[in-house]
């Protein structure tokens, strides 16, 4: 007989039972998930740290810094720190969170809620332009009104 098993033994052992397969996939699924959450953080890492730098200036009511952080064409547009104080309507955020975050067409969009001084929330948008390899603020709104 040439049968590895006689009559009445043990059937021969499966080298892949269902468990292993859940397991091979369940991994699979978790390096994809790793790996796509790497991406994302190196793609969208500088735009959120830019971000997060203007409105740590603007908190701390820092508008030469929220300035020099801004694009050429913001800055030429508002003319200087006091005026960006002024369209930032003496709104003062507290703490913030982006809840959307993309990059299109060289564009950086920023969007999400944001506490500001005195215990009101709302919205805060950030849009973000590329410039000399550097992400800075094209525009800006508050929306305590959310």
């Amino acid at each position: 007989m040439t049968d590895s098993a006689p009559f009445g033994g043990a059937p021969p052992r499966q080298w892949l039972r269902p468990w292993h397969i859940v397991l091979i996939v369940l991994g699979g699924l978790a390096l994809f998930g790793g790996g796509l959450w790497w991406i994302l953080s190196w793609a969208l890492g500088p735009l959120i740290a830019s971000g997060d730098d203007f409105m740590a200036a603007v908190r701390a009511q820092d508008f030469n810094r929220a300035y020099a952080l801004s694009t050429p064409a913001l800055q030429r547009e508002l003319g200087d720190a006091e005026r960006m104080r002024a369209t930032a309507g003496g709104l003062q955020p507290t703490e913030w969170s982006w809840s959307q975050r993309s990059i299109r067409n060289d564009i950086g969009r920023l969007a999400g809620t944001a506490t500001y001084q005195g215990g009101r929330s709302g919205g805060v948008t950030l849009q973000l332009h590329q410039v000399d390899g550097q992400w800075r603020v094209a525009a800006f709104r508050f929306d305590p009104s959310r």
